[in-house]
C-alpha cells in the first residue's frame, strides 16, 4: 500500500489517499481518496460552516475487471460523513455504491496524416485546421483526441 499526500499549497480539496498495488504485477488494485469536495454536494458543503460541521468524504475505487492484462474499475464507493461541535464522532450522510458491469471492448483503427502548413503570398504560414480522428475515443474517465501538428 502506498500513501499519498498533496504537496504543500496544492491539492486544496484533496486531503490524501492510499493506493494498493499488486506486488507481483505492479497493477493498481484499489484507490482510496479523502477529499473535502464532491460534485453535486456544493450547496451542502457551503452550508457546513454555518452549522459548525466538518465534511469527511472518501471515495474508494476497486479494480477487479481484467481485459488483456489491464484492470478496469469493478466498484466505486463514496462515503459522505460529517463531524461537528456537538458530535465529534462521524455521522454518515450518504453512502453510494457504483457497480461497473457489462464492459464493452472494441478496437479503433486510425490513420495518421501529417499536414504541412503552406505559406501565403507574404511568406506567412496559412493556418490549416488539424483534424481529429473521425471518432474520438471516450469513456467515463477520459476523452482522447490525437492531433498531429507540424
Amino acid at each position: 500500500m502506498i500513501e499519498a499526500r498533496p504537496k504543500r499549497g496544492r491539492g486544496r480539496d484533496i486531503k490524501g489517499g492510499k493506493i494498493w498495488v499488486d506486488k507481483a504485477t505492479f497493477r493498481i488494485l484499489k484507490v482510496e481518496v479523502e477529499t473535502a469536495f464532491l460534485k453535486g454536494y456544493e450547496q451542502d458543503l457551503e452550508e457546513c460552516p454555518r452549522y459548525y460541521l466538518t465534511p469527511h468524504i472518501a471515495a474508494t475505487h476497486f479494480y477487479g475487471v481484467e481485459k488483456n492484462g489491464i484492470l478496469f474499475p469493478s466498484l466505486s464507493e463514496i462515503l459522505v460523513e460529517y463531524t461537528g461541535l456537538v458530535r465529534p464522532q462521524k455521522d454518515t450522510k450518504a453512502k453510494i455504491e457504483i457497480h461497473y458491469e457489462k464492459y464493452r471492448f472494441f478496437t479503433v483503427e486510425t490513420e495518421n496524416k501529417i499536414i504541412r502548413q503552406n505559406r501565403d503570398q507574404t511568406g506567412a504560414f496559412r493556418k490549416k485546421a488539424v483534424p481529429c480522428f473521425p471518432y474520438p475515443l471516450s469513456c467515463q474517465y477520459f476523452s482522447l483526441c490525437v492531433k498531429i501538428s507540424p
